[in-house]
This record gives structure tokens, sequence and C-alpha cells, in this order.
């Protein structure tokens, strides 16, 4: 019998036994061991069979919610959250090792109801979008969202959630957003009062920065869709851009990023593609397009340029509690 790992000499070490018939072999954890059988007929090799074993620490489960001396810490918007009538929610995870590092997407696990949510996007905050069906009976029903997070030094913890979804009909209200311009990089502050737009099911958040931007009477340019692809480039009305106080530490004009021009637009320059709106939850990247994301499912909302020069912030508020400004998940 022969062992072979990265505590072996590159072709193996051969294993003794006091019986020939038990041998005991040290395997090396987060990596794959080999192990080679020899039947053997005289000096020459009749047959041999290999065995490779990946060997890695138990992770933590519903009965084990930790494993380890220092397991990591998870946090999601679910915390705290036990019902929702958002179809599409958009389940928010930050991962975190014991030594301050945040984990990485390979080293997280999404399921719901025992079936594996795979394509988070973001980092280090990953966003996993859930879709809850259709109740079968009633207009209620429960699942069960578990995450669970393990480094490479055989800690782990494991989270679980039990969340009722309340069916609303598409189209219906599920909630309110609070929308602001918020051009503080600039120096122009919050540049419009809130505009109080109400969340429907199955309506992305581009449909709530299109409609405060109308409100307010702004002109825009966007590529894409509505509903697919939608990528804010531009927004412009006379004289928004005058008097700004751009911050020493941010130069007018970036390659690649924004621009101030002739005190009436604000925009990505040469409107690239790479110089568009981008929306942000609570202030973080997010890893998808707004035509791809509800409003309803990750709190505070913005919508804000590459060079972070100008916002569009919104803050969700739902029913059951929480006021403008706590970014509610529902």
């Amino acid at each position: 019998m022969k062992l072979q790992n990265s505590d072996t000499p590159m072709n193996g070490r051969y294993l003794t036994s006091a019986d020939g018939k038990n041998y005991t072999a040290q395997l090396v954890r987060n990596e794959t061991n080999h192990i080679t059988l020899y039947r053997k007929k005289g000096n020459t090799t009749v047959e041999e069979v290999r065995f490779s074993i990946r060997y890695v620490a138990q992770k933590a489960d519903e009965d084990h919610p930790t494993i380890g001396e220092h397991p990591p810490t998870i946090v999601t918007n679910l915390d705290g959250v036990t019902e929702t009538s958002n179809r599409n929610f958009t389940l928010t995870v930050k991962a975190t090792a014991y030594t301050g590092s945040p984990l990485y997407a390979s080293q997280i696990e999404v399921q719901m109801d025992g079936k594996r949510i795979t394509g988070p996007t973001g980092g280090p905050v990953y966003e996993y979008q859930l879709y809850f069906p259709d109740p079968i009976v009633g207009d209620t029903v429960e699942h069960t969202i578990t995450v669970r997070a393990w480094d490479g030094e055989g800690n782990s913890a494991f989270v679980s959630y039990r969340i009722l979804y309340r069916f609303v009909d598409t189209g219906d209200v599920i909630g309110t957003a609070y929308i602001v311009i918020d051009a503080t990089t600039v120096g122009l502050d919050v540049m419009e009062e809130p505009y109080t737009y109400k969340i429907r099911q199955n309506t992305p958040a581009s449909y709530a920065v299109i409609e405060a931007l109308e409100e307010w009477g702004y002109e825009y340019e966007y590529s894409g869709s509505m509903d697919v692809g939608f990528y804010l480039r531009r927004i412009s009305r006379g004289g928004m851009m005058d008097y700004p106080a751009i911050p020493e530490n941010r130069p007018l004009r970036r390659a690649g990023g924004c621009r101030l021009h002739q005190s009436r637009y604000f925009a990505g320059a040469g409107g690239s593609a790479g110089a568009g709106g981008r929306l942000r939850p609570d202030g973080r990247e997010l890893g998808r397009g707004s035509d791809s994301h509800d409003p309803a499912g990750a709190g505070a909302l913005s919508e804000q340029h590459s060079d972070v020069y100008r916002n569009l912030r919104g803050v969700c508020d739902h029913p059951g509690g929480g006021a403008p400004g706590a970014g509610v998940a529902v």
C-alpha cells in the first residue's frame, strides 16, 4: 500500500503493517490524498487499485451551527426578518473569517428549501437571487433559507432562516421607496426633496429611477430597456450643476469616469458604457443592473456613477416596521 500527498515524496510513501492487513495513513486536510493498493505475486505486481480521497473538515450544519475554535461570522439581510411579500428577493450575504478577512463565494453555500442557490454576484457582500413561487394552497407558504461559510482552517458556521412568503399579485404594491438625488460628492448636497415611489410586485428598480427623474423634470439617457440591460448614462436639467464645490481630492474628470459639462448635465465621460449609473444597495456596488433588481429586496438603494460624482439614492420603507432611512429589508 502506498500513500501520496503533499507530506510524502513525489512518488509517494509505502505504508507498513504489523499484521499485513491493517494500515494507518496520515491524510492531509484540504487536499486530495491518493492511496494505491497493490496485489503481488512474489515481487511482481499483478494488480493495483488507486483511491483518491479528498479530506476536508466537517462543516457546520443545523445540529452543529459552529465548528472549530474560530468559526466565521455570517451577516445577511434576513437577520430579524420573518415574513416577506417580495417574490424576487435579493439575499445579501457577507461572511468574515476570524482574522477579519472576508470569505469568497467559493467558501459560502446558500440553499433554499434544500436546493443550492448558485451564481452569486457582487462581493465581498454577495447577492443571491431568491424566487418565491406562489403558494399552492392559500396565500402564504414557508421557506427555509440556509447559509454555510467556512475557512481553510477547519472553522465553519451555519445559519438558518424560516421566511413566510405572503402572496401579492404582479403589479400590486408591496412597499414604498423614498428616492433623492445625492450630489454631495460635488458639493451640491441633496438636490431634491425625497420622491415617494410605490414598489410593485415584479417591477424592477429601473422604473423607480425613471419615474423620479421625470417627476423632478430631468432629461435622461439610458441604454438597454427598462426591463432588460437598463443602464443610466446621463441626467440633465438647466442649471443643475451651477456652483459645484468639488472636493480637492476628486479631479473634475477622470479617464473613463464622470464629468461636469456646461453646468447643464451630468454624464459618463464620452457616454461610454463603463461610465454610466450603477444601482447600489446600502452604499455598496450591486452585482446586477437596475433592470434585474427589485427595490423592495435590499434596503437602501442608490443609483450612482462609476466615479461616485452623482448618486440617486432611495431608502426602502415597508409595512411592518422601519422608518425612511432605516433601509428595511423585506
